[in-house]
């Protein structure tokens, strides 16, 4: 996935112009590592889901993503699919 010329990078842009941008605070940074060290070889979660995970526990939100194989083993984590592909 990615932008393969200037209009594709427009259409993401006004996409993504629509969520709320959301950074991590530093308890959130503090409680991605555990994860990392409890779900990294069982399950292959890595350093970026476990951040995405730890804002999301921290913060009591859902997380919606398609990638439940990885999120699933968090205890907690409320993890939702954010439509119904075709």
């Amino acid at each position: 996935m990615g932008c393969h010329d200037r209009a594709d990078l427009e259409r993401i842009q006004r996409f993504l112009a629509a969520f709320e941008v959301v950074w991590p605070e530093p308890s959130e940074f503090a409680a991605a590592y555990p994860l990392l060290l409890t779900h990294r070889l069982s399950s292959g979660l890595n350093i970026p889901d476990c951040l995405i995970a730890a804002t999301a526990l921290g913060r009591s939100a859902r997380l919606y993503t398609f990638n439940f194989k990885h999120f699933q083993v968090v205890p907690g984590l409320d993890v939702a699919h954010p439509y119904s592909r075709p």
